[in-house]
């Protein structure tokens, strides 16, 4: 699937509300056939007229989606991670926290790894804002006070206690 960039998204949405403002009242009040008319009749640029939210097939797009899957063993192909629901227990005992499916011929592997793990432990499918690694964000964080204010502007956080002298 094409993931529209922010330009692209931009330039599309400027293009609906053009369409908006220009067919709807006046000749219709459906906003596809109003969009179809703009393109048809004034766009300099084509637009397609539908955009699909499909990455496979009927799949909807998911977080993961952002990353590079891992692929089967048996036909190669890339494999969908679902979340196991059942907790840990006599029904889960070896405590599985994911499953790594493949669509095509039905092979499983089941892991401990929660998704999030996962996220940190696979290459993102296109560049994203750089991510801090799980260690880097503990470190970070370790430290904040969940409580206050975060700082602005270069001032420091303030500590119950330190605003009375206390």
């Amino acid at each position: 699937m094409n993931i529209l960039t922010r330009e692209e998204f931009i330039d599309r949405n400027l293009a609906v509300a053009r369409a908006r403002e220009i067919f709807i009242p006046h000749f219709t009040k459906n906003i596809t056939l109003a969009f179809e008319m703009y393109q048809s009749v004034l766009a300099t640029k084509d637009r397609p007229l539908k955009i699909t939210t499909a990455t496979a097939g009927s799949r909807p797009r998911t977080f993961m989606d952002e990353f590079n899957r891992l692929k089967c063993p048996n036909c190669d192909k890339d494999m969908a991670i679902r979340p196991v629901l059942e907790p840990p227990g006599p029904g889960n005992p070896e405590g599985y926290q994911t499953c790594w499916q493949c669509r095509n011929c039905d092979y499983c592997n089941f892991s401990t790894k929660t998704l999030l793990d996962w996220t940190y432990e696979l290459e993102p499918s296109r560049p994203l804002v750089q991510r801090l690694s799980k260690d880097q964000r503990i470190e970070a964080f370790e430290n904040t006070p969940w409580g206050s204010r975060k700082p602005c502007c270069g001032q420091t956080l303030q500590t119950k206690g330190d605003d009375h002298g206390n």
